[in-house]
């Protein structure tokens, strides 16, 4: 039996074991350390939304390996579709309701499906990740708009807590937090802290 080479990139431990026990779970897939991504032939990214650092690692990604993209994502936005189009992506799974049989055969869909990419156009390549993802309207102030962390730290920061205590009741480094909140202020577009709390507030989020 051909094992299948995929590799898993993910922002914290705790995920990336988890995808890596699911692709393992049904035997035939050989799981590579993502620094040797190069061998994959289905990389699994898992990214709660597409801020800064999944344009980082999605870029990685598609520069060191040629291998298909299996995005696990949370609430996607339709200005996403853009970037997941540029980042040979083969198939959008939703992290809340992912199993191990679905993660398996798209893992496998992916390795057999070589050319689906080239065959597709443009608008029917975002018309297939449509169909496999619900891509909320830009304008919809929803929790979507704030991943797990930015919530953890606008929670402590509407309780006017400041960086240092934040980073150590989260167990993150200051330099984290600050970036936490830079990203999102960019990603959001909001004109500072206040504006964050009040913009989460708002959406239920906190």
């Amino acid at each position: 039996m051909e094992f299948l080479q995929a590799a898993v990139f993910a922002a914290d431990p705790l995920t990336d074991a988890g995808l890596t026990a699911l692709l393992r779970e049904f035997g035939g897939i050989d799981v590579v350390p993502a620094g040797s991504a190069q061998r994959a032939e289905v990389a699994v990214v898992s990214a709660e939304t597409i801020d800064t650092e999944t344009l980082a690692l999605l870029s990685g990604v598609t520069r060191t390996s040629s291998a298909h993209v299996l995005l696990v994502a949370g609430r996607l936005r339709a200005s996403d579709l853009p970037v997941l189009l540029s980042s040979r992506i083969h198939r959008v799974l939703d992290h809340a309701t992912l199993s191990s049989i679905d993660l398996v055969e798209a893992a496998f869909e992916a390795r057999r499906a070589d050319d689906v990419l080239q065959r597709y156009d443009m608008a029917q390549r975002a018309e297939r990740l449509r169909a496999q993802h619900v891509f909320a309207d830009d304008d919809a102030e929803d929790t979507h708009r704030f991943t797990p962390r930015e919530i953890a730290v606008l929670r402590l920061l509407a309780d006017g807590v400041g960086t240092a205590e934040v980073a150590t009741r989260l167990s993150f480094s200051v330099r984290t937090v600050r970036n936490i909140i830079a990203q999102m202020m960019t990603r959001v577009g909001l004109a500072n802290r206040s504006h964050a709390v009040a913009r989460a507030i708002r959406a239920q989020a906190i």
